[in-house]
């Protein structure tokens, strides 16, 4: 066994210490309360269900509530409190209620879970009134009438550090491999988050990483046999293990996508897989403006104040000629206008239609007469007269 293979060996053993020592100090800080289906009382509802389910059904109204049996606790020494669901109906509002001995109180509505028994933990320690020895601790329910909800237990609860650094950690490994269809940001960057620019991205997060195990090897080496024996083989094991990971989350976002767009658009045709892209509504307003355009060489005047929109439009409706005067005016004057002439105006727009009168008031302020082909809420085409 070569000295960069002891080096290793120890390091495990001392990381594996390290990890003995802060379980053992910090994994036992967690407290809790847990209140299983029988220790749940129905202050409002019908009561139903089994040994390890309580059903509770709405009354008409669709209003429900429950609450835990009175424990001697303080509501500050709990952050967290998780309700494990059976069946829950679409539509369902939930609201947490609680009410301290000096008659303080507080309501915080959340989500239900996004599938069936699933568990949702709501954090309140940031609540303002969330302190004091509790005297109320409850769930209120809005339901469609004579509806049902399955509650298995409530747990009140403090997490550990452990607790808290792994959540944290899920919560990113969500984010990072989360399903996220294309976006224009994905062309020339790598976000790596579900939404870009919220989150924390992947890439500063394996350099912190990175530059933390190095600098662990290196302590570790003034504790032991010295930096002169610095192993650059480890270093870049180290290096590699953390560009492999980058990838893989890269990989996996790349992978999803093109899951995605093969689901979308195999097996169409041009035509189809236009009006099943994103630019739809676009490609359906040009198909219909384009069968309102008569002539061999029409000229289209395209007004707008959205430049996507109109770079979109003027795509579309190629290969007919379009003008199109960026960042200026949107029209030009009066003397480049003649009958016969086209304007598209595109959603939103500065061009001042006078519906009234059927004219449009150009730039140099005039007006001119103009007849309505093609109108809807992506725009209009318009025929100078």
């Amino acid at each position: 066994m070569n000295l960069s293979q002891l080096h290793l060996l120890s390091a495990l053993r001392y990381a594996s210490l390290a990890m003995l020592l802060f379980t053992s100090c910090y994994a036992k800080a967690e407290r809790e309360i847990h209140w299983d289906s029988a220790s749940i009382v129905v202050g409002s509802g019908t009561i139903t269900g089994t040994k390890d389910t309580l059903r509770i059904q709405a009354k008409a109204d669709g209003k429900a509530f429950i609450s835990v049996a009175p424990a001697d606790f303080e509501f500050d020494n709990f952050s967290r409190i998780q309700i494990k669901f059976g069946n829950v109906p679409l539509g369902t509002q939930l609201f947490l209620l609680w009410r301290n001995r000096s008659g303080l109180e507080g309501v915080r509505q959340f989500a239900p879970p996004t599938d069936s028994g699933g568990t949702v933990s709501v954090t309140v320690n940031d609540e303002e009134n969330w302190k004091g020895k509790a005297q109320i601790l409850g769930i209120g329910f809005a339901l469609p009438p004579y509806a049902s909800v399955d509650i298995k237990s409530i747990t009140l609860w403090q997490p550990s550090i452990i607790d808290e650094l792994l959540e944290d950690q899920r919560r990113l490994l969500r984010d990072w491999s989360s399903l996220r269809p294309w976006q224009p940001a994905d062309i020339n960057a790598y976000a790596g988050t579900t939404v870009p620019g919220e989150g924390v991205a992947p890439v500063p997060w394996f350099a912190a990483a990175l530059s933390g195990l190095l600098l662990c090897y290196i302590v570790f080496l003034l504790c032991t046999a010295g930096v002169r024996h610095f192993n650059w083989h480890v270093a870049g094991a180290l290096t590699l293990v953390c560009w492999i990971a980058l990838d893989l989350l890269w990989q996996a976002r790349l992978g999803q996508q093109a899951a995605l767009t093969y689901r979308t658009f195999a097996g169409k045709s041009a035509s189809e897989k236009l009006i099943a892209s994103d630019d739809s509504a676009f490609v359906q307003f040009i198909a219909r403006v384009k069968q309102s355009i008569e002539g061999k060489t029409p000229r289209i005047f395209l007004a707008s104040a959205n430049d996507y929109g109109s770079m979109l439009s003027a795509y579309y409706i190629a290969p007919l000629n379009t003008y199109w005067h960026r960042g200026g005016p949107e029209l030009p004057d009066r003397q480049y206008l003649s009958s016969g002439d086209y304007i598209l105006l595109v959603t939103p727009f500065a061009t001042r239609y006078e519906a009234a009168d059927s004219k449009i008031r150009l730039p140099d302020d005039s007006n001119v007469p103009v007849e309505v082909l093609v109108q809807e809420h992506m725009g209009a085409l318009l025929r100078v007269i």
